[in-house]
């Protein structure tokens, strides 16, 4: 994330913490395209799938749960 990125996501921490939250987790989200194989994907995505599911982001909640449900085909597309 560049400089400038960073200090926008700060500033959006201190502003507004559900939107943050859920900006979090699409950053955390993206370390899944780089993963070698399956198994490196399943030790990146579980903890931040229980993480989410412990949330009180509902709608994000939705999202990762069609996520999770895909999650085998979307890893046949790396």
């Amino acid at each position: 994330m560049s400089e400038e990125r960073r200090d926008d996501f700060a500033e959006l921490l201190e502003t507004n913490l559900s939107t943050s939250m859920a900006r979090a987790y699409k950053e955390q989200r993206v370390e899944f395209w780089y993963q070698p194989d399956t198994e490196a994907e399943n030790i990146v995505i579980q903890p931040w799938y229980r993480s989410i599911m412990r949330s009180r982001l509902p709608k994000v909640k939705k999202v990762v749960k069609i996520l999770n449900a895909h999650l085998s085909g979307l890893a046949d597309l790396l």
